[in-house]
């Protein structure tokens, strides 16, 4: 703080600052399937995509699904895909 008065008069602070409550990240604790695979286009089937996660700080987590970059309406921890 310092003001304007002949003698300059001012006080000097120092503030410290502690966080104690830090966003961490969520954790993805397993998945599946859990290598890669290949598939015949001419093959009928699916393939059942399934994520297990977990956040240290309980915050609800969201899952949003690719298929080849493109968005896939999946919802949840798990996607199936048909083909």
């Amino acid at each position: 703080v310092w003001d304007t008065v002949v003698p300059t008069l001012h006080t000097d602070f120092t503030w410290y600052l502690t966080v104690y409550n830090v966003n961490r990240a969520p954790v993805i604790d397993s998945y599946e399937p859990d290598r890669y695979w290949n598939v015949n286009e001419s093959q009928d089937g699916s393939v059942l995509f399934t994520v297990s996660a977990s956040d240290q700080d309980d915050d609800t987590l969201s899952y949003t699904w690719y298929v080849n970059s493109q968005y896939v309406s999946g919802t949840g921890d798990s996607y199936l895909l048909e083909f």
